[in-house]
């Protein structure tokens, strides 16, 4: 489930940082948002190690933010349910 709204969170910053600057989205949510979620680990790593020539992206910021809240998240539900 946390991969599924880790990948869902980088597929909405990117298409709504685009919207914002005016660069079109070549496909459609029906497909986009799918494989995005299949790929997001990938394209994640890609925007890290092309930072100096693409910049922080929202979606990479926001999807690293929504990792630690996920990670937070799991390590405070096994402590309370120890």
């Amino acid at each position: 489930m946390a991969y599924l709204v880790t990948g869902t969170v980088y597929y909405l910053a990117g298409y709504v940082y685009r919207l914002f600057i005016g660069k079109p989205n070549t496909f459609s949510p029906i497909i986009g948002l799918p494989l995005t979620i299949m790929g997001w680990p990938q394209m994640l790593y890609a925007d890290f190690v092309h930072h100096e020539v693409l910049g922080i992206k929202p979606s990479f910021v926001l999807t690293v933010l929504t990792l630690i809240i996920v990670m937070i998240y799991f390590i405070w539900r096994a402590i309370k349910h120890k």
